[in-house]
């Protein structure tokens, strides 16, 4: 069963692309308009420099709308990945045409490439393509490196770096970056779901590496059965299109693995009711919008169906009225009309990407096509609304706050404003470009944070901010001690027990330690800043003129100095610290103002 259907298919397909605020499944809020934005339908791997419509394509699967806009497609016969910029002009991205495996070129376009077909892009602008037995990068200056594989078909190596050369991969059809910038993918004949972390760490997610279905449960022992598209959903939970089992299923992150849509049965049926009631035939790319729906690639079944919210199935494009394999199936069709109007058809779709004004990619495999569906009438109402959270707005403010309407598309100034000293973050489903500070952190002195948002639909946009510090009287020892006791683990501080120490210590090596708090929150030289040990008002020889060096961890950058010394003072002694002072926070002082020392 797995030969023929991989023969049928070729390489299922890639999902990739951006979440939209927008659901194709909405004819009467807005309009659309289904069109050809690359491909003669000619298979072919030609065109470059001119426009994509007058290309030819051949057998095109994955597609990725980057960050940038552009559109990037892999053609999986074609050996090479094309880019469809923001004019519609196509060029090659990378790979040469001829098939084959290159671990590392200074430019991706001289590479080869063995059949690619999922794409992928994380945070930084990197691109990911899986190709036959391999998984490799093109990073920002258009260099071609390898991240996992060496270009032969196997499905090893779970729990090693993915960088290991032991590892192998079989075949990445679709892959999907997670929020984090970990790599997510169908490993199509080795019939699992992998995950390559930040950490450069590979591991099984779904699947046994037998491919079959033996119903759900566990996902790792449950059975797939030639894995063709995944999705990862902001909560971390994984849509999977199961392809040779028909059926859409779901990982939570708790690992255990569900159907939501398909019976199993090779056929296309069941619109109207629930997804679990209907059949599917070969299901490949999976796509969700931010309103909740799932569109799914039937890939012989030459049309897209939508599960909604409330579970219920329908076809968006394509016609249910027509078997595939029958005249009108096989098509690529209705240009200039509506995607689900009765001319318009499909033909082997593969996978979904949408781009941040909404407009949706599909590749057709077999069409040797890229369709769009483009939303010709905005979407509406476009709501921005903006709040701080209610825990900390007194440490900060955002503005405009509250609800508005602007135009679709419209573009509204955020300003927020934060007390000196104070952390800010900022979540949002909107897009947003900055145009001042990193929005993560607003620098003490600075507090303001300026940035345009791009509202396409309702979104909302809230500001948390957290202080540096806790609000305590840190100029005594006994709120010193209280800073200390409840910002680091307690095996690294002992407080104080007595201004004199025992003569125990005679003979034995003491560890001296003291620490000070940056009330600005902000990490300084540690060659400016030292501390003098001393016993019964003498300087202990080792101990003087100690660096601070910082606690990186600590978000309340805590300086710390360490010494070691052993000596042989006469009865009791006192064991005090000098500090050298700095000319940002603190002056000179021998008294425990801010710190503390301990003899250990």
């Amino acid at each position: 069963m797995r030969m023929p259907q991989l023969n049928r298919i070729a390489a299922a397909l890639s999902v990739a692309g951006c979440v939209t605020l927008l659901s194709i499944a909405a004819p009467t809020a807005y309009a659309q308009t289904i069109s050809t934005a690359a491909g003669t339908g000619a298979a072919g791997s030609t065109g470059d420099g001119a426009a994509a419509t007058a290309a030819t394509l051949n057998r095109p699967i994955g597609v990725l709308v980057r960050a940038d806009g552009s559109v990037l497609v892999a053609e999986s016969s074609g050996n090479r990945v094309r880019k469809i910029d923001a004019a519609g002009v196509i060029s090659t991205f990378a790979g040469n045409g001829t098939p084959g495996y290159t671990a590392s070129a200074a430019s991706a376009t001289a590479a080869t490439l063995q059949g690619p077909t999922g794409l992928a892009e994380d945070s930084l602008g990197n691109v990911y393509i899986g190709s036959l037995g391999s998984i490799q990068k093109v990073d920002a200056s258009g260099a071609l490196s390898t991240v996992a594989g060496n270009g032969i078909q196997a499905n090893l190596g779970d729990g090693g770096a993915a960088s290991d050369p032991a590892v192998r991969v079989d075949r990445p059809l679709s892959m999907r970056m997670d929020s984090s910038n970990n790599l997510f993918f169908a490993d199509y004949n080795a019939c699992v779901v992998r995950k390559i972390s930040t950490a450069n760490i590979i591991s099984r997610v779904a699947g046994t590496g037998t491919c079959g279905s033996n119903g759900d449960g566990v996902a790792v022992t449950a059975h797939l059965n030639l894995p063709s598209g995944v999705f990862v959903n902001t909560d971390g939970t994984l849509l999977i299109g199961d392809g040779a089992n028909n059926r859409v299923r779901k990982i939570t992150v708790g690992g255990n693995i569900t159907t939501i849509a398909g019976t199993g049965a090779a056929t296309s049926s069941g619109d109207g009711g629930l997804a679990t009631a209907a059949t599917l035939t070969f299901p490949v790319g999976i796509h969700k919008d931010a309103a909740g729906n799932i569109l799914v690639a039937e890939l012989d079944g030459n049309r897209v169906r939508q599960i909604a919210p409330d579970g219920k199935i329908s076809t968006v494009v394509g016609q249910p009225t027509v078997p595939a394999g029958t005249a009108g199936a096989a098509t690529n069709l209705g240009d200039g009309g509506a995607p689900n109007s009765a001319t318009a058809t499909i033909y082997n779709p593969a996978a979904f990407a949408q781009d941040r004004a909404g407009n949706l990619y599909i590749t057709s495999f077999r069409g040797n096509k890229v369709r769009k569906i483009t939303f010709t009438t905005p979407p509406g109402p476009s709501v921005f609304k903006s709040f701080a959270n209610t825990i900390t707005a007194a440490l900060g403010s955002i503005s405009p706050e509250g609800e508005q309407t602007v135009p679709y598309g419209g573009t509204v100034k955020v300003t927020v404003t934060a007390k000196p000293r104070h952390l800010l973050r900022v979540a949002s489903n909107c897009d947003y470009v900055k145009t001042s500070q990193p929005i993560a952190f607003v620098p003490n002195g600075t507090g303001t944070d300026t940035f345009n948002v791009t509202v396409n639909g309702p979104c909302q946009m809230e500001a948390t901010f957290t202080p540096l510090i806790p609000t305590v009287n840190v100029n005594s020892e006994a709120a010193a001690n209280a800073l200390f006791t409840t910002t680091e683990r307690t095996d690294k501080y002992a407080p104080p027990t007595a201004p004199a120490q025992t003569s125990g210590i005679v003979g034995k090596p003491v560890t001296f330690k003291a620490w000070v708090t940056d009330i600005a929150g902000v990490p300084y030289a540690s060659d400016t800043n030292v501390i003098t040990f001393k016993a019964n008002g003498v300087a202990i020889s080792g101990c003087v003129n100690v660096p601070l060096t910082l606690r990186g961890s600590n978000v309340l950058h805590i300086r710390e100095a360490n010494c070691v010394a052993t000596f042989s003072p006469a009865g009791n002694v006192t064991i005090t610290s000098e500090f050298a002072g700095d000319t940002y926070n603190f002056p000179a002082t021998s008294a425990v103002l801010n710190h503390s020392v301990v003899a250990q």
